[in-house]
């Protein structure tokens, strides 16, 4: 509605690219039509404009994706789309992370993708800082990523210069390796605290605090006090092992000042040095507006 305020907001901070979300299908032409002369906006401001899409079912259902896909390089031509960035985040979808077939979905996804785009465009993917550690078919699934994309985008979304760096660390040092450039992400849209419970197996039902039921696909928090303990062989017992509470205050810079996060930028690129390192990505650009200055 307003690209021109848009991309004077961006130059202010020296952005080099915007991420925006593409249309629906069932937009209408003019919708598509103003998105597309987006990008020449962007272009004469020395700004990249990288589509962006993605949903968890998109591992079942990617053709909307690659129609809406081929209706934007109809509208920019095959040069005129500097890249398309993905995120799909499947570990939201019901049956993560039971269903092993999940990742498997996602990285075939991934490459039908880059299969549709046929090298007219970049393709990034954005990626939590986790799929490092995260071994699918004996091997970081971070990697596995980054073997079939031009570059990613990593979800390190932390208010501390050396938690980003550490969370970060692995990924950095592959992109390193395989060629691939390393976006990392700063975050200051307003989150919810996040209560994280660790549980480990117990073998002896008397000491469980929680049960899983594999099969209905239910955690039950619940003592075995005072009820007849179920037989069936498939339930899972279980303790909590451990508790936390993750502060909004940490992953975000919501709250904060404008000058706090430039002071962060400003620390990870004089202490970053790997050479993938590609630059800063911060979520969202109204978010960081309403930052106090």
């Amino acid at each position: 509605r307003d690209p021109e305020s848009m991309v004077a907001a961006c130059r202010k901070q020296h952005c080099r690219r915007i991420l925006l979300q593409l249309p629906d299908v069932h937009d209408s032409d003019h919708i598509w039509t103003a998105y597309a002369q987006l990008f020449t906006v962007t272009k004469s401001a020395d700004i990249e404009l990288f589509a962006l899409d993605g949903a968890p079912d998109m591992i079942d259902h990617t053709m909307p994706l690659v129609t809406k896909l081929d209706r934007l390089l109809g509208l920019t031509g095959n040069h005129g789309l500097p890249g398309m960035q993905l995120d799909i985040e499947p570990y939201l979808l019901d049956g993560f992370p039971e269903d092993e077939t999940i990742f498997d979905r996602y990285l075939d996804t991934i490459e039908r993708v880059a299969t549709a785009l046929q090298g007219r465009t970049k393709l990034s993917v954005v990626i939590p800082f986790w799929f490092s550690s995260t071994i699918h078919r004996q091997r970081p699934l971070a990697f596995s990523v980054m073997d079939r994309v031009d570059e990613v985008a990593v979800m390190s979304y932390r208010t501390n210069a050396d938690e980003v760096m550490a969370i970060s660390d692995d990924i950095l040092r592959y992109g390193a390796l395989a060629r691939v450039p390393v976006w990392l992400a700063l975050e200051t849209t307003n989150l919810l605290p996040e209560r994280h419970v660790i549980l480990k197996r117990e073998h002896r039902t008397a000491l469980a605090d929680g049960v899983l039921d594999p099969v209905g696909r239910t955690l039950t928090l619940e003592p075995p006090v005072n009820r007849e303990l179920p037989e069936q062989d498939h339930l899972i017992w279980f303790r909590i092992h451990h508790r936390t509470m993750v502060r909004p205050e940490h992953l975000s810079f919501a709250g904060r000042t404008e000058q706090d996060v430039q002071l962060m930028i400003t620390n990870l690129f004089a202490r970053i040095h790997q050479a993938s390192f590609a630059g800063l990505v911060i979520h969202d650009l109204p978010g960081y507006q309403a930052l106090t200055r």
